[in-house]
């Protein structure tokens, strides 16, 4: 994606920083796998149409992981402030709500994005794969997140490489 370019203020490695914190933010809250997916789905898809200050790349994050949230869950969602303060954030509730907005805009309200997982999930309801197989696939899927170069890359495509990439690590044959 473009917004990777060197006239970017979010390069490749504030990318993985911020999707990194997306993951532990998401593990720490414990929040369903499609929302992590979904998360940095919108994440990339808004940084490739806007330019942001590399300041606010937290405040994308965050705002992305709650409009995703929103989408996913079926539970309440956390409190700005918790979620602030685990980002450690100096905005307002005023800054994240403009934010999910400026977000959303910029989408269209298009939030029925194509992911990795779902694929995933897929074939791993229809392949049902030993437990050590399947967390080999997510762990690889997990850190598929965090490579700018596979941005570009369709969600189908990257899902065959973690299953690929998993059977061959636990040399499950035929790959």
């Amino acid at each position: 994606m473009r917004y990777l370019s060197s006239r970017s203020s979010i390069t490749p490695r504030v990318r993985a920083s911020l999707v990194n914190l997306i993951v532990e933010l998401h593990q720490k809250l414990q929040f369903c796998p499609e929302t992590l997916y979904l998360t940095v789905a919108i994440f990339d898809r808004f940084l490739s149409q806007e330019t942001v200050a590399r300041a606010e790349g937290k405040l994308v994050g965050m705002c992305a992981m709650l409009i995703a949230f929103k989408y996913e869950e079926v539970h309440k969602p956390p409190l700005l402030e918790e979620l602030a303060d685990i980002w450690m954030l100096r905005y307002g509730t005023g800054d994240v709500v403009r934010m999910e907005k400026r977000i959303l805009h910029r989408l269209e309200w298009s939030l029925n994005l194509l992911t990795t997982y779902m694929f995933l999930n897929r074939w791993i309801n229809i392949e049902q794969p030993d437990e050590e197989t399947e967390c080999m696939i997510y762990f690889f899927s997990e850190l598929a997140l965090t490579q700018h170069y596979l941005i570009s890359v369709c969600p189908s495509r990257v899902a065959a490489s973690c299953v690929y990439a998993a059977r061959c690590t636990l040399k499950k044959y035929p790959v």
